[in-house]
C-alpha cells in the first residue's frame, strides 16, 4: 500500500507542450485519442490518491466504486473555488456505483463521507432525498448540495411509478426534473416557483426585521442577501449525486425513457463485476494523512475555521488547458457527433442523447482532475 505521507510525489505534472495530432476522421471507426496505455483504475494525480485511500479503506476491494467516488469528492470539494477555462463547465456529478449485495459498497460510501468531514463541508452532505422542496430548500440553505445515498435503485424505482402512477407518492414525481434544473445551473441561476419565492421572502424579510430590531447587523446583512437572491434566483448552486445501488434494482429503470430526461444520461455509470470478491487478510483501516486532509481542505477555499453554511461567493480560480488537451477535446467532440449519427439510424433519440451528453462527462472528469495542478493536460 502507497505511503500517503509524501503524496505530492504521486501528483503528476506536466509542461507546455505541443504535438500534432492525426485527424481522427481519416477512419469512421478510428478512436479519437490512443487510450492502449490508459488505466481507469489508476487515475493519475491527486484523484488518484485519494482513490487509492478509498480503496484503502475496503475490506473487499471495491477499486472501481474507489475511482469513481474519488472523482466526484474531488469534484465537490474543490467545485466551488474553480472554473474551467476552457468549455465552462462545472465539477459536479451525477455517479451511480453498481454492486452485488454484500461485497463492500457500504466501506466505499463511508469514505466519500470522511473526505468531506477532512474538508470542512460536511454540513453540505444529504444523505437522502424525500421531495422536490426538501432538494430546493437545501440550495437555498447554502450553495452546495452534495447527495450521498445507499440503494439507490429503489429510490429511482419509486420515483419512476409516481411518475406514472401518481397516487400517495405523488410528491415525488417533480424530483428528477428538479434534480437537473438545479444540476445543469451549477454556472447559471435557479429561479425559484411562486410559492417558493412568496415562502422565503416571508422567512427572510421577518429575519431581516428582528436583525434590525436587535442591531444585529451581522444577520440583517444575510438575511438582505438571502432576500435578493430569492428574487434573482440562486447564484451558481452545486449539486451533486453519488447513489450506490445492487444491479438488480438498478437495472429495472434502466431504459430509454430515463435515457432521454436526462439524469441517468447524464450519469457516470461503474459496475464491479465480481459479486464474491476476495477479503484482505489482516485488514485495518489507515487514517486519513494529516496532508492529505490539509490538501483536500485547501481545495475548498474556505478558512480553516469557517464553521457555516457551505459556498464560495469569491472570485474564481481558472483552470487552464495546454494545446495538445484543447486538440484532443476537439477531437474527440467531432467523433462522438458521428458516433451519435450511427446511433441515430440504429437506435434512435435515446442513443443520441446519450452519446452527445458524454462529451460533457469527457470535460467534467477532465476538469476535475486537472483542480490540484492547475492545468489540464
Amino acid at each position: 500500500m502507497d505511503d500517503f505521507s509524501d503524496f505530492e510525489a504521486h501528483i503528476v505534472r506536466h509542461d507546455d507542450f505541443e504535438a500534432d495530432v492525426p485527424d481522427v476522421k481519416e477512419t469512421k471507426n478510428k478512436l479519437p485519442c490512443k487510450i492502449d496505455d490508459l488505466d481507469l483504475q489508476k487515475p493519475p494525480g491527486f484523484v488518484g490518491v485519494v482513490a487509492d485511500w478509498i480503496d484503502s479503506q475496503c475490506r473487499y476491494p471495491r477499486r472501481r466504486l474507489a475511482v469513481a467516488s474519488a472523482i466526484v469528492a474531488v469534484g465537490n470539494i474543490g467545485g466551488l473555488k474553480y472554473e474551467d477555462d476552457r468549455d465552462g463547465v462545472t465539477a459536479n456529478l451525477i455517479a451511480f456505483c453498481v454492486a452485488a449485495s454484500s461485497t463492500g459498497k457500504e466501506a466505499v460510501m463511508q469514505a466519500f463521507a470522511d473526505l468531506h468531514v477532512h474538508a470542512g463541508i460536511q454540513g453540505a452532505v444529504h444523505g437522502a432525498m424525500k421531495s422536490e422542496q426538501e432538494i430546493m430548500r437545501n440550495v437555498i440553505d447554502q450553495q452546495a448540495s452534495f447527495y450521498n445515498i445507499d440503494e439507490i435503485g429503489i429510490f429511482l424505482t419509486k420515483v419512476r411509478n409516481a411518475q406514472k402512477n401518481g397516487g400517495s407518492a405523488a410528491y415525488l414525481e417533480g424530483i428528477f426534473g428538479s434534480i437537473m434544473s438545479i444540476y445543469s445551473k451549477a454556472n447559471s441561476r435557479v429561479l425559484l416557483g411562486g410559492d417558493m419565492t412568496r415562502e422565503m421572502r416571508k422567512i427572510y424579510a421577518g429575519q431581516f426585521a428582528r436583525a434590525e430590531e436587535h442591531g444585529d447587523e451581522a444577520a440583517a446583512e444575510k438575511a438582505g442577501k438571502m432576500l435578493a437572491m430569492v428574487d434573482a434566483g440562486l447564484e451558481r448552486p452545486f449539486m451533486s449525486l453519488m447513489g450506490y445501488t445492487t444491479p438488480s434494482t438498478f437495472d429495472n429503470v434502466m431504459d430509454g425513457e430515463t435515457a432521454t430526461q436526462g439524469l441517468v444520461g447524464r450519469a457516470l455509470i461503474v459496475n464491479e463485476p465480481d459479486i464474491n470478491p476476495r477479503p484482505r487478510i489482516g485488514f485495518k483501516k489507515p487514517e486519513l494523512p494529516m496532508m492529505l486532509g490539509m490538501r483536500l481542505w485547501s481545495l475548498t477555499g474556505r478558512e480553516q475555521d469557517d464553521t457555516g453554511p457551505v459556498e464560495y461567493r469569491g472570485e474564481r480560480e481558472s483552470i487552464k488547458t495546454d494545446k495538445k488537451a484543447c486538440k484532443m477535446l476537439d477531437d474527440i467532440l467531432h467523433w462522438l457527433m458521428d458516433h451519435a449519427d450511427d446511433a441515430n439510424e440504429e437506435t434512435g433519440e435515446a442513443s443520441v442523447a446519450m452519446v452527445r451528453r458524454a462529451f460533457e462527462m469527457v470535460a467534467k472528469i477532465s476538469f476535475i482532475m486537472a483542480i490540484p495542478d492547475g492545468k489540464r493536460t
